[in-house]
């Protein structure tokens, strides 16, 4: 998304062939991570019996689904269409630029193949639904939190005054 804002720049640093692959290949390998993340957040929310599950909600769900699909889909396109730092200048920034100014041209997106024009859906479609999840916490700031007095926090369980065992039996 920088790259829209300094095409220049990115038209500079994406002009070496070592570069270019040394991004593309970073790019991919975060991908693979981010991935890896995002199967490790769901796996943890599909027993019925997880904590996390219980504080997770429907909304959240369907926006790590997206995520998921949105990954995925930006991985698959990092491998099998080449370049796309490349071609992203050439047919993204434009169209990107297009919607800012409220005149959306299409002509530079429309011959994309349709798996780009999906990932594009889906980052729009992530925008939109970010607000209604929890995940909206990773952007706000609490500022009442800093008038707010401190919280005292008390403990419910007995301290071990003895050995392990006789503390299970006395229960």
């Amino acid at each position: 998304m920088l790259a829209a804002f300094f095409p220049g720049v990115a038209e500079w640093l994406l002009g070496n062939r070592i570069r270019l692959l040394i991004l593309e290949l970073t790019g991919i390998a975060l991908a693979f991570y981010a991935l890896f993340g995002l199967l490790v957040l769901i796996v943890r929310r599909l027993p019925t019996s997880s904590r996390v599950r219980r504080v997770t909600s429907y909304m959240d769900g369907i926006v790590l689904g997206f995520f998921l699909v949105q990954v995925a889909t930006g991985l698959v396109i990092a491998i099998f269409n080449r370049w796309g730092s490349l071609w992203y200048l050439r047919t993204a920034v434009p169209w990107f630029w297009s919607l800012a100014k409220l005149s959306p041209d299409m002509s530079t997106v429309a011959a994309l193949p349709a798996v780009v024009k999906l990932h594009f859906v889906l980052g729009f479609a992530i925008i939109l639904l970010f607000p209604f999840s929890r995940l909206v916490h990773l952007i706000m700031f609490p500022i009442k939190y800093l008038w707010r007095p401190y919280q005292v926090v008390m403990w419910n369980r007995r301290t071990r005054s003895g050995p392990p065992e006789l503390e299970e039996t006395s229960r």
